[in-house]
């Protein structure tokens, strides 16, 4: 009032936002699949990872999850600072554990058999690839 002013200063902190990199390897694989997880340019005061199955603490050091069923996994890393921010890391693409295959296979009798003869093999795996390999010893 009447030109005259004042002013009150005063500081307050300002925290940057946490942040990491998250690395995964192996990514995919059959069960059981022993999967590691690796961090680096780690700048957090606390995280927790959901690795797909459970959620821990993590502190920036490598952890090691073993995937037993088959599945598709989609980890998530939440990182917080000081001041309760928080961070969401995803990765790429999710971890995916497929079954072991099984092979089975419905044989010819053992022969003898001719140069150039043709011998019917029967895949019967399970979970089988398209085109097996099938190695004659």
């Amino acid at each position: 009032a009447g030109g005259c002013s004042d002013s009150a200063f005063f500081s307050i902190e300002v925290l940057g936002a946490p942040s990491a990199s998250m690395n995964i390897t192996p990514i995919d694989g059959c069960g059981s699949l022993e999967t590691t997880f690796s961090f680096s340019s780690f700048s957090a005061d606390s995280a927790s990872l959901f690795d797909g199955i459970n959620t821990v603490v993590v502190d920036g050091s490598d952890y090691t999850v073993l995937f037993d069923t088959p599945g598709v996994y989609e980890p998530v890393l939440t990182l917080f600072n000081a001041a309760g921010c928080s961070t969401t890391v995803l990765p790429l693409e999710p971890i995916t554990v497929a079954n072991i295959p099984v092979a089975l296979m419905e044989m010819p009798e053992p022969g003898p058999y001719c140069t150039g003869q043709e011998i019917a093999v029967v895949n019967l795996s399970v979970d089988p690839e398209p085109n097996p390999a099938i190695n004659a010893i």
